[in-house]
């Protein structure tokens, strides 16, 4: 509104003012935004398979296409409002210093751009409510129970990961019936290393739940340890505990696999550009000779540039 309240030579100056001012800012967000994600990207997708065979993967990948559509927007009001830009496009692309690109409603450009972002915020909304596709391999993997058999009872141990947890399910079997020992609770803790006798204090033990007869399940913390050990202790009226040893081991030591691997490397490189054109666009600024006009920046006199800039004012 207030920009409609200015002759139209000074409303072109002032719009191109602003839009110089926000543009730096704008690319900058837009390149940090696009390093972060294509490393977390790295670090919720273990390969290429599980970016088309999860959910997560394929709000992903249809995520990196709606921004590749908004930026490409983006790309195409920057070079309508910006002749000088657009001039050096022109000389760079081979299509000379006179090239302008095709003529369209500043608006409808506009409003498809902002239509695409929302796209995008409603994919990004996907993501955060299902799980990645990291997880979802953790989930499937296969793990091996662990039992015993002591004084007519058959103990069967397991642990799953889960988050940042260990759920640990415990199921028990009476062999002998009647059973003259039952089962009064399961406890378990977690020790460093691969042990082969129990070292817990039983003061340490973190009590399971009891879901149905013989089935004890709870969570312990996951102590993010390349190797460690769940004492899973059974407790019985009269006779001494029975303690399964259940080795496991933490994510700390994975592999950086390729796809983790490409995505650092690009986010790396987007970085750097993104860094090198901050210190390019802030030296040209600052330079004494900045403030005379180029020929390039210069509009060219058979494109009528104070129409567009008004439209673009009064919408």
């Amino acid at each position: 509104e207030p920009l409609r309240r200015l002759a139209p030579p000074d409303r072109r100056v002032a719009a191109l003012a602003g839009w110089r001012a926000f543009s730096p800012m704008a690319a900058v967000s837009v390149g940090v935004l696009a390093a972060t994600g294509v490393y977390e990207a790295g670090r919720h997708v273990d390969d290429l398979g599980a970016a088309t065979e999860s959910a997560y993967g394929t709000a992903l990948l249809v995520k990196v296409l709606v921004l590749g559509v908004a930026l490409g927007l983006a790309g195409y009001n920057t070079l309508v409002v910006n002749p000088g830009l657009a001039a050096r496009v022109g000389r760079t692309v081979g299509l000379g210093p006179q090239w302008r690109p095709p003529r369209a409603s500043l608006r409808g450009t506009v409003t498809a751009e902002a239509v695409v972002l929302l796209v995008a915020v409603g994919l990004a909304a996907v993501m955060t409510s299902v799980p990645t596709a990291r997880e979802v391999t953790a989930a499937s993997a296969v793990t091996v129970p662990h039992t015993d058999t002591v004084d007519g009872l058959f103990v069967t141990a397991e642990t799953v990961p889960s988050g940042s947890d260990i759920r640990v399910v415990v199921r028990t079997e009476e062999v002998l019936r009647p059973m003259p020992w039952p089962v009064t609770g399961v406890d378990v803790a977690l020790v460093e290393g691969t042990e082969v006798t129990p070292t817990a204090a039983p003061a340490d033990g973190i009590p399971l739940g009891v879901v149905e007869p013989g089935r004890y399940e709870g969570s312990v913390a996951d102590p993010g340890l390349a190797a460690w050990t769940a004492e899973v202790a059974v407790h019985r009226a009269g006779r001494p505990d029975v303690v399964l040893l259940v080795p496991g081991s933490s994510a700390v030591d994975r592999p950086v696999g390729p796809v983790e691997l490409a995505t650092g490397a690009l986010a790396l490189v987007l970085l750097l550009v993104t860094g090198t054109a901050v210190v390019v666009v802030r030296r040209r600024t600052t330079s004494p000779t900045s403030g005379t006009p180029t020929p390039s920046d210069v509009p060219s006199q058979d494109v009528p540039e104070v129409p567009l800039l008004q439209e673009a004012s009064h919408r």
